[in-house]
């Protein structure tokens, strides 16, 4: 979890606090307002790219949370397009755009370039749901021009062999604008519009990779939507806002090991549907869309406040970092309990306007730091570790 400084006047107080189940705002998309975009978390950025602006569009831009901003990236090479489906696997991230094209694309950061990849194996669809499990990425459910509406199918992408697979469809309503999100080896999906049904779904499913099955699991709380967003945090999945049938800001945690929904902070922004959202260590990120008068650019960090904070398949509790002395005039010790592993990590340190002042590698449990002219006020601590946040 974040970690907070705080600077008196004349003396520099180190307190450690969470800010639990909190929105807070961050720098505001580039390039206006817009709905349905495509967004992904890669390897401790964030990536928002084509949907509609003024028009279908192919811009691109990464968010560093570190700095609080934002950068042009290239273009989409793909046709400009609204509702893609995006996951990232490891170091690079999938997309493929909606409405009617079936070609797939891979984007590098570490190069900026967008690369074809194997033609999507199933029908071209718009507003379906996208994660990714175990190295394999996952496309399923969405609304097929092609084939008059609502759709329930599953399918694989294997980016060892470039090649789709299809997998077991989802055995509720064909829906499309549903929300969902990936927890360890299972994926999640629910809500939506079905023109099965001719309604707005609130049922809930898990998919499990290693068997291939579905399960029905406890509803999404609240009034039936679609169009809503959600993202996954360590072990607990996150589900809100979307048409219900007006705009919402309503926002939901799910335990998949009680099998049960809590019901959180509503989203800061307000009432919104047509977003993006992904998440980034510990913290969720959603943004842009509509409002139900406007479209928005503007983008929203979630803390969840929980006890653990994961590291891949390690939750490292909060008492195993501490700082010292606190309060401390000139300096204070981070000392990071040894049976947290880290390799070559960077510690970070923001003002409350989330601009840095301090970034240094960490190979040590051990860490120093200097006040040096830092005003009062308070502050926070970030250790990442490979792209995973730690604190």
């Amino acid at each position: 979890m974040r970690k907070h400084l705080l600077l008196p006047p004349l003396l520099l107080a180190l307190v450690f606090s969470v800010k639990a189940n909190t929105w807070t705002q961050r720098a505001n998309l580039p390039g206006g307002g817009r709905a349905d975009g495509a967004g992904i978390g890669i390897i401790g950025k964030g990536y928002i790219g084509t949907g509609y602006v003024n028009g279908y569009t192919t811009d691109w831009y990464e968010y560093d949370p570190g700095s609080n901003s934002w950068t042009v990236k290239a273009s989409f090479a793909g046709p400009a397009g609204v509702e893609g489906a995006a996951f990232s696997i490891g170091p690079v991230g999938y997309l493929l755009s909606g409405p009617t094209a079936s070609d797939f694309w891979q984007y590098n950061p570490a190069n900026n370039l967008w690369t074809q990849m194997a033609t999507f194996a199933g029908a071209p669809r718009q507003a379906a749901v996208s994660f990714s499990i175990n190295g394999l990425g996952y496309i399923t459910t969405g609304a097929a021009p092609s084939l008059g509406g609502s759709i329930g199918d599953l399918w694989e992408y294997n980016p060892n062999s470039n090649t789709w697979l299809q997998k077991a469809s989802l055995p509720g309503a064909a829906r499309h604008y549903a929300a969902g999100f990936a927890i360890g080896g299972k994926g999640y999906v629910g809500s939506g519009y079905s023109t099965v049904t001719g309604g707005n779904l609130s049922d809930f499913w898990e998919w499990d990779q290693a068997s291939n099955t579905w399960a029905q699991k406890a509803s999404i709380p609240g009034p039936p939507r679609n169009e809503a967003t959600g993202f996954s945090i360590g072990a607990y999945g996150y589900i809100g806002t979307g048409y219900t049938p007006g705009p919402a800001s309503d926002f939901y945690q799910y335990n998949p090991g009680t099998n049960t929904w809590t019901a959180k902070a509503p989203f800061g922004g307000g009432v919104r549907v047509e977003s993006v959202s992904f998440s980034i260590g510990s913290s969720g990120y959603l943004g842009t869309g509509w409002d139900g008068l406007n479209f928005r650019n503007d983008f929203w960090e979630y803390r969840t406040g929980d006890s653990t904070t994961a590291m891949g398949e390690v939750a490292y509790p909060k008492n195993l970092f501490s700082v010292f002395p606190n309060p401390m005039r000139s300096y204070c010790t981070v000392e990071i309990d040894a049976q947290v592993k880290f390799e070559r990590a960077s510690l970070s340190v923001f003002d409350m306007q989330g601009r840095r002042v301090y970034l240094d590698e960490v190979r040590s449990h051990r860490v120093e730091i200097q006040r040096g002219d830092w005003a009062a006020g308070p502050y926070s601590l970030r250790l990442v570790d490979g792209g995973r946040e730690l604190f």
